[in-house]
């Protein structure tokens, strides 16, 4: 638990750091990584109290019976870190859109007009057309893309995969199964809220 808590205090420095550095290059954006900080802090609010009261809770209590709480705790923790990742996601997919409203680049100039239309644009879709007009790199694009089928995975689908592929997103190597539950380690969410806030960041200082 304290290195998933100390995860997220990295994320919330980290965010902050990347407002300070968005507001002082481009004040006209909204400011994104608040929502980030935000949503890093809500979620060490959350932790540490759980943290606080399992200790309290394991104190006189059988082995057998600490392993089954154990458990069930990973189980809430992954619960928490998944709703600040796909809440992560939309803050950014949010932001996006609005800077695409009010970009001046050719290359995007479709979705501007789609979103002044009031039509549906994607985070997915804003990252294809940031690959074709050479603003992020396909290692970056094959990045987002996992990241985007991941969240829309957890959001549409109750996290099952509708097809067999394999992520490797930074540190984080995700096997899909048609049809299965997708599956990680306790820090899987995290890794995927720290890396999208980075190439969200690189994103912007691109476009």
């Amino acid at each position: 638990m304290e290195k998933i808590l100390q995860s997220y205090i990295d994320l919330r420095e980290k965010s902050k750091n990347y407002g300070d550095d968005l507001v002082a290059i481009k004040p006209n954006i909204e400011n994104v990584f608040a929502m980030i900080f935000n949503n890093a802090t809500v979620v060490l609010e959350v932790l540490d109290n759980y943290d606080r009261y399992w200790k309290r809770k394991y104190v006189g209590i059988p082995q057998q019976k600490i392993d089954e709480l154990k458990e069930q705790n990973a189980e809430r923790v992954m619960e928490i870190t998944k709703w600040s990742f796909t809440h992560a996601l939309s803050s950014l997919e949010y932001s996006a859109k609005k800077i695409i409203k009010n970009i001046s680049q050719i290359e995007f100039q479709d979705l501007k007009n789609k979103l002044q239309r009031g039509k549906w644009v994607y985070l997915s879709g804003i990252m294809e057309i940031s690959k074709t007009s050479g603003l992020i790199t396909k290692e970056d694009y094959d990045r987002w893309e996992g990241i985007t089928y991941l969240r829309n995975c957890l959001v549409h689908n109750n996290g099952i995969a509708d097809k067999d592929k394999t992520f490797t997103i930074r540190t984080v190597n995700i096997k899909c199964e048609n049809g299965k539950m997708i599956q990680g380690k306790l820090d899987i969410f995290y890794n995927l809220t720290d890396v999208s806030v980075d190439l969200y960041n690189d994103w912007l200082h691109k476009i």
